[in-house]
């Protein structure tokens, strides 16, 4: 690691520990509530990349979403407590709530898999806000540059992801379950998707939960996506162009609105430390 290298690290860490949530004013501009829910799971190492993210909503959003929090394990008063102030509604729930709706609808397998792996917890708490409330489900390292016009008026499930930059899934999984078909589209990626309805409809629902208990691992929540997007709506998902994911940047110092400015998001992944903390300070000092 060069000296320019070593700098931008400083700085984005500078950035991300002086908490500047804290220093913007999140009124109630009387901006109408969205048609949808804005969902993040998280834990308290990652709330300040949540807040960044928040601000990002508050400043690009011609509508406001009630925001739900699905804590990964850590407490409800924690979260909380290191939340910005939202102007509109916000519920913290922790994941074995989600998880404990399954079991007690008879889907242990789900449960069992929330149990057993971190981002199983991730998976049932989406299947189950998609099945509350018409869900827009965000990482927390995805920063928003314009409003997302989503249509929440289908009877039928949906399920839309984002666009990836490479196949990233389970190889056995897609074995196992004869899913190749898959790769018939775009690869897509788990951090951003749209999600509302019941998606055990999927006519190969009970022997993916059952895989999902048994085989758990860190690729197979994405896949699960994946398999239940091309199932439900092939054809639909946030295009590259749309939500950004690029990784050959990190020590650039351009701000990525200027590079995109069609953009609706940025999904940082990977070499998030970097890039998110250099757009969200381009961001913060912005109108």
């Amino acid at each position: 690691m060069n000296f320019k290298q070593k700098v931008l690290h400083k700085i984005a860490s500078i950035i991300r520990s002086s908490n500047l949530a804290k220093y913007c004013s999140l009124n109630n501009d009387k901006r109408k509530t969205t048609p949808f829910k804005l969902v993040y799971f998280c834990g308290d190492r990652g709330l300040n990349y949540l807040n960044a993210s928040l601000i990002s909503v508050f400043k690009h959003w011609k509508e406001l979403p009630d925001v739900f929090i699905i804590s990964d394990g850590t407490s409800v008063s924690t979260i909380r407590g290191g939340l910005v102030k939202w102007p509109k509604k916000v519920d913290i729930i922790l994941w074995k709530e989600c998880a404990d709706y399954f079991n007690a609808n008879g889907n242990s397998d789900l449960f069992k898999y929330a149990c057993d792996e971190l981002w199983g917890k991730k998976f049932a708490a989406i299947i189950y806000c998609a099945q509350k409330f018409p869900t827009l489900y965000t990482d927390s390292d995805i920063l928003w540059f314009s409003y997302p016009n989503i249509d929440t008026t289908s009877a039928k499930p949906v399920l839309k992801m984002c666009e990836d930059i490479s196949y990233c899934y389970s190889e056995n999984m897609i074995e196992a379950l004869n899913q190749q078909k898959v790769y018939d589209i775009k690869p897509l990626n788990a951090g951003l998707i749209y999600a509302s309805g019941d998606f055990s409809g999927f006519d190969g629902w009970k022997l993916l939960t059952k895989y999902l208990k048994t085989n758990p691992d860190n690729r197979t929540e994405q896949t699960s996506f994946a398999i239940l997007n091309n199932y439900f709506n092939p054809t639909e998902f946030f295009k590259l162009s749309e939500v950004i994911i690029k990784v050959d940047d990190e020590y650039g110092l351009r701000y990525s609105k200027t590079q995109f400015p069609d953009m609706l998001a940025r999904h940082y992944v990977n070499k998030k430390e970097t890039t998110f903390w250099r757009d969200f300070l381009f961001m913060f000092f912005r109108k």
